[in-house]
């Protein structure tokens, strides 16, 4: 009979490794989402980040058609979809990091 047959399945062999992870700060990126609009989304999320990337890239584009006169309107209201898209995604992320459903590692 093998020794280690009796012992649980972390002592049979396997390394069991801890990654911490620290929560992310609301005021940063709220704060990086009103001065660098899109771009600073990147810290809540690098998917929502690039689309509004996108997004703004289309907008811009727009603001050349039009002389610069829609960018007044476009650039807000990118600027505060980004910062409430920034909200949702850290909170959601935090909460995670919270129930440990972002620590498992299989």
């Amino acid at each position: 009979m093998n020794e280690n047959q009796n012992l649980p399945p972390n002592v049979q062999g396997e390394q069991k490794y801890i990654i911490a992870r620290s929560p992310k700060s609301m005021g940063i990126g709220l704060m990086l989402t009103l001065l660098f609009g899109p771009i600073g989304l990147l810290y809540a999320t690098i998917s929502g980040g690039i689309i509004m990337i996108a997004v703004d890239c289309v907008f811009a584009l727009i603001g050349l058609f039009t002389f610069g006169f829609s960018l007044f309107i476009t650039i807000p209201t990118v600027n505060l979809i980004c910062m409430a898209w920034a909200y949702v995604k850290i909170n959601k992320y935090n909460a995670e990091l919270l129930s440990g459903k972002l620590n498992t590692y299989d």
